[in-house]
């Protein structure tokens, strides 16, 4: 199932050697080892919109089969984070290019769409007595999620009641 967290993995997977991850923001209690990525949905993910697929028959297994496909919308805000300015400049650009050209199609493959995808500035924060450089790389994804459900057939009704009534049911 599609999910900003797996969007995240799959950008992870593309940092081999242990040397660069991407991590949730507000994660961690001591600093990790530089260079690092910060993420986290930098405004709530837009309003889930839905529309059924369609319904079909199992009529081996009594059940009704309702699909649904869910289209989410999300705001990740990457934060990249090195003492070195031109360290956290550079795996910043390699994130941009990498989501905007390079690793594009895979992650259309994965099934995600990418809206947009800018640098967004540099924000560098001290720490103690230096600067731990920053530099910010907003995305918006989407992605659909087919979800289905399945509805039992009725095979028996018990009506109870004080008035005597006769009910047919008439079959098809």
């Amino acid at each position: 199932m599609a999910s900003v967290s797996s969007f995240i993995s799959h950008l992870n997977s593309k940092f081999t050697g242990g040397t660069f991850q991407i991590i949730p923001a507000y994660s961690f209690e001591s600093l990790p080892s530089t260079p690092f990525a910060t993420w986290r949905v930098s405004e709530a993910p837009s309003e889930i919109m839905y529309r059924l697929d369609g319904r079909t028959e199992d009529a081996v297994n009594n059940v009704v089969i309702d699909k649904a496909n869910f289209y989410e919308q999300a705001n990740i805000s990457l934060r990249v984070y090195s003492y070195n300015k031109e360290e956290a400049f550079e795996y910043a650009r390699k994130l941009l290019y990498g989501i905007k050209f390079q690793w594009k199609y895979g992650i259309i493959i994965e099934g995600y769409g990418i809206i947009s995808c800018e640098r967004a500035g540099e924000l560098p924060e001290k720490l103690d007595e230096q600067y731990l450089q920053c530099y910010v790389v907003n995305v918006v994804v989407d992605f659909n999620n087919e979800v289905e459900r399945n509805i039992d057939y009725l095979e028996e009704v018990d009506l109870t009641g004080d008035v005597e009534k006769t009910i047919t049911i008439k079959e098809g």
